[in-house]
């Protein structure tokens, strides 16, 4: 829904205010709600279809990124359909699985969760059974300080990063880097530079971006090639798992390095 005029109170009521964010009070009623609003003198736009932000999400701050991170961690339940995020894991498995090498899934792989928050991707792959045909050792980074050294039972390692440093790991550790629901954020150059570092010559970079504009589009493929990625668009939605699915505002995209 485009942008409306709606009664203030009637946003007041429908919308609970957390930090620089809010939330949609009842599900029930996202759907009757703009794409943007103003509240209290402000203009803010909705982003996954239950939280508004005061900014593009590309314009947003590493500690608002945090911030929102801690808000989709306490309302999970709420703001995550769990049913289609899991279809969303099983084809990013399957893409996994079907571009890295016999030689790679015999010896095991290395995956990277680039911004990992909860750990679902990870967990899900790990625990729900799709996973029977090779071996995969997990390690995860986010911004979100709280969640290094946590979920254990899936990640070797997982650590914090700042918005300044290089991802904690040797040059050419990485069969797989997966970084979902993170790129349509503004990604640090020194994070952008590292992931490509990390990846050895046979390594894929796996992402998606959420309600990309034409510009944040071009803009991550013009950054990706300077530094030496190649990429091309996934078709998801013609998959079998989302087949007579209404259009889900995502685009996938696979990157290798330029030989």
């Amino acid at each position: 829904m485009a942008k409306s005029q709606i009664n203030q109170s009637h946003l007041v009521n429908t919308l609970i205010s957390i930090k620089d964010f809010f939330l949609v009070r009842n599900p029930d009623e996202a759907r009757s709600l703009p794409d943007e609003i103003s509240l209290l003198g402000k203009k803010y736009l909705k982003h996954m279809g239950l939280i508004f932000l005061p900014c593009k999400p590309e314009e947003l701050s590493s500690e608002q990124i945090i911030e929102l991170s801690n808000l989709r961690s306490a309302y999970f339940d709420r703001v995550v359909d769990k049913s289609f995020v899991q279809k969303i894991y099983m084809f990013v498995y399957k893409l996994v699985s079907n571009n890295i090498s016999k030689e790679q899934q015999s010896k095991g792989i290395s995956l990277l969760d680039f911004g990992a928050g909860t750990g679902s991707f990870g967990h899900y792959v790990k625990f729900s059974g799709i996973n029977g045909k090779y071996p995969i050792e997990y390690h995860a980074v986010d911004l979100n300080p709280k969640y290094a050294g946590t979920h254990t039972e899936t990640y070797k390692s997982y650590k914090a990063i700042s918005e300044n440093s290089e991802l904690p790991f040797h040059d050419g550790s990485f069969d797989v880097i997966v970084a979902l629901y993170v790129f349509h954020y503004n990604i640090p150059e020194v994070h952008m530079k590292s992931l490509v570092e990390k990846m050895n010559s046979e390594g894929i970079l796996l992402f998606n971006l959420y309600r990309p504009s034409d510009k944040l589009r071009e803009e991550i493929q013009s950054r990706l090639r300077g530094l030496g990625l190649r990429w091309h668009k996934i078709d998801f939605e013609s998959s079998a798992s989302f087949h007579g699915m209404k259009h889900a505002p995502t685009e996938f995209y696979l990157c290798r390095k330029i030989r």
